[in-house]
């Protein structure tokens, strides 16, 4: 990716009314180049994942947005996708790099530790998903915004800020030293409003 996407959408319960329909708005509300559509949907079956992975290929590149798939390196490479997110125990970075040394990766992270004063060559992601910041999340404490000013010196990679980002704290994110927020919820649940986030982002198209 030439430059990076403003926000990431990160996809869940897909087949829930309206959360498919809620995507595709925020695909055509947002400048081009400005999303980046992480499908995740674990839950699905292979069959139903690899369809929909086909459709959000079609749908991302049609709106001249960005897709990667979570953790299946073998589905990102047969649907074309931009890249891999990879959770914090998923393929290690370095074999990624090495098959595929033009993917685009983000990778998952939970904590500020330091990553050593000599990181592998190509062992880093073109940027870290660092959570939770805003709200607690699966039952780690939230991190704060005060985190994302040391987040990049300290992970040596831009940061996506994740876990509780809404349209009202969005901003804040990027203020404090985020490339860009990591959603979910505040992409999928119907009662989210979504131009306000993008507006948030300033990445609403006028």
């Amino acid at each position: 990716m030439s430059a990076l996407p403003r926000l990431m959408a990160i996809t869940s319960g897909v087949e829930q009314p309206g959360r498919r329909a809620r995507l595709s708005r925020l695909l055509t509300l947002a400048k081009p180049g400005s999303v980046v559509v992480q499908l995740r949907d674990r839950e699905l079956s292979a069959a139903a994942r690899l369809a929909l992975a086909r459709e959000l290929r079609a749908e991302t590149a049609s709106a001249g947005q960005r897709l990667v798939i979570n953790d299946r390196l073998d589905l990102a490479l047969l649907v074309g996708a931009d890249g891999l997110h990879l959770p914090e125990a998923g393929l290690p970075i370095e074999a990624v790099r090495e098959r595929c040394p033009t993917l685009w990766l983000s990778a998952a992270r939970h904590s500020l530790s330091p990553l050593g004063d000599s990181p592998a060559s190509g062992a880093l992601p073109d940027a870290w998903v660092l959570s939770p910041i805003v709200s607690p999340r699966k039952g780690r404490p939230a991190l704060g915004l005060t985190a994302l000013a040391a987040a990049r010196e300290e992970l040596q990679a831009p940061v996506y800020a994740l876990g509780g980002v809404t349209a009202a704290s969005a901003a804040a994110c990027l203020a404090h030293g985020a490339c860009g927020v990591a959603v979910m919820g505040a992409v999928m649940d119907p009662g989210e409003d979504l131009p306000a986030l993008l507006a948030a982002l300033s990445i609403l198209t006028a």
